[in-house]
């Protein structure tokens, strides 16, 4: 089975060719713990480095390597992700953009234009199921 994996192309060709490694590096799990624990405030990739005590090209690799993405749209995703859940959620009452600034987004336009291309609605509608799931 394994060989059959490993020789015809399939669904898991991609993933099966590239190296793997059992544990992320301590400074990428840094990296991620900062953003995490400042998720709301303003942040560039030089101070996610600073902050995991790393180059920026070093947490750019890290990054690619251990997530297979730039640390500046796996930020954005773990904000956009956030606020889905504060938009689905019937206990909180808050507005969509008191939501998206909480989470970090400052200009709306560019935040409903990512929300849309991540979840394929409009944060709007979003809210709008939370408050009919509430009644």
């Amino acid at each position: 089975m394994i060989t059959l994996l490993e020789t015809v192309p399939n669904n898991y060709s991609a993933r099966l060719a590239k190296p793997t490694s059992p544990a992320i590096p301590k400074r990428l799990k840094h990296a991620i713990e900062y953003m995490h624990a400042n998720i709301s405030s303003p942040m560039s990739i030089t101070d996610i480095a600073d902050a995991a005590d790393t180059s920026v090209r070093a947490l750019q690799g890290a990054f690619q390597q251990f997530k297979d993405t730039t640390p500046l749209n796996y930020l954005r995703t773990i904000r956009l992700e956030g606020v889905r859940k504060a938009l689905t959620d019937p206990a909180i009452s808050l507005s969509v953009a008191e939501v998206a600034r909480s989470w970090g987004f400052s200009h709306m336009g560019r935040f409903a234009a990512l929300y849309r291309q991540s979840f394929g609605e409009m944060p709007s509608n979003a809210a709008k199921m939370r408050r009919c799931g509430s009644e």
